[in-house]
């Protein structure tokens, strides 16, 4: 009993330190100060770029579920390990590459992310809303994330109303009617 009590604190604890906005919030404020401090060297060289997103953005993303979503469950099924570990690895690097690039862009940007209700804070699955402020303009952000063993993870972000998973979804499932699997890797490499 006294162990099964210890548990369930222990639980609450970890809900009550690191909600899923506040997650979202620490991981926001890392990067803009990373990207503050390496502003210049950021515009001169693109692995800058990339060492700020796999240092600060990609631990916190769940590339599997990312993965197999954007294939859907029957492209998914239908390769062994090594094949679906080969997508998800060009994936990932694809997704890495492509918000390098858009680091670039940073011009003091501030992002503010916003509370979640109480009675959300308790669920595995969440969606955290912020606003990014960039260059005078105001941009609605909404990060969908999972606990998984009591550690959230990002698996989709949504951007003005566009899901990234769904736009490439719709990207992939459209090229592999004419590509097979293979090929698909091949040309998410070379982006």
């Amino acid at each position: 009993m006294m162990s099964r009590f210890i548990y369930i604190a222990c639980m609450c604890l970890t809900w009550a330190i690191s909600p899923a906005d506040t997650f979202i919030n620490d991981i926001s404020q890392n990067l803009i100060s990373s990207l503050k401090q390496l502003k210049n060297e950021l515009k001169k060289d693109s692995k800058v770029g990339i060492k700020i997103a796999n240092e600060f953005v990609l631990p916190h993303i769940d590339t599997l579920t990312m993965s197999k979503s954007v294939l859907g469950k029957k492209a998914w099924l239908s390769m062994d390990k090594a094949k679906q570990k080969e997508f998800e690895d060009a994936f990932t690097s694809m997704i890495i590459k492509t918000y390098a690039k858009s680091l670039k862009e940073f011009e003091d940007n501030t992002i503010e992310v916003k509370p979640m209700p109480e009675v959300l804070k308790s669920k595995s699955r969440v969606i955290v809303k912020s606003v990014l402020y960039a260059k005078g303009s105001k941009i609605d952000i909404k990060y969908r994330l999972v606990n998984k063993k009591d550690n959230w993870k990002i698996y989709d972000v949504v951007v003005e109303g566009i899901s990234l998973l769904q736009n490439f979804k719709t990207q992939f499932q459209a090229q592999l009617k004419n590509t097979p699997i293979d090929g698909l890797i091949k040309k998410i490499k070379n982006v």
